[in-house]
């Protein structure tokens, strides 16, 4: 074992501890299963129900509607305020892995999966949230949707 490169990993793996905090829920969380969907705004004729970020959403090829408020946090030129989506299935084959599309104040903003689980957003700001989940293509797929305003450490980021 390399001595040297066991303190380096061991440094970086603490500094990527330290670029995140002051994690926050979405307010007013809820979701609806639905089908694949044919537009880019949220359909009328689906019933949304309240959302438990502990629940296992499960389906091959399954979609859902998310439907939430976010606020970040006021200006700070150390922090800069970010949305995240994790679900445990960072690390699988791209294909299988769950991806979404976000909505903020009904405008498309941005795709994630589990390879780009950070979107930046602008401080002091209270969004509309909507996003269209689709779960992967395992028979077996069982994943959460945890999403999450952060804080980035912009200086411990750039180490």
């Amino acid at each position: 074992m390399n001595v040297t490169m066991e303190k380096i990993r061991t440094m970086i793996e603490k500094l990527d501890t330290l670029r995140y905090a002051d994690c926050s829920g979405v307010e007013n969380l809820q979701y609806a299963p639905t089908a694949y969907k044919s537009g880019n705004s949220v359909p009328t004729d689906i019933e949304f129900v309240p959302y438990d970020t502990e629940t296992h959403l499960r389906g091959k090829v399954a979609h859902f509607w998310f439907t939430g408020k976010i606020k970040t946090p006021p200006k700070n030129d150390r922090l800069t305020p970010v949305f995240s989506v994790i679900t445990g299935a960072e690390g699988l084959w791209d294909p299988t892995n769950p991806q979404c599309t976000v909505f903020l104040d009904g405008k498309t903003y941005c795709t994630m999966d589990t390879n780009h689980t950070v979107m930046y957003l602008e401080p002091d700001k209270e969004y509309d949230l909507a996003v269209y989940f689709y779960m992967g293509m395992l028979d077996e797929t069982c994943v959460q949707f945890k999403p999450s305003v952060k804080t980035l450490d912009v200086p411990t980021n750039k180490l």
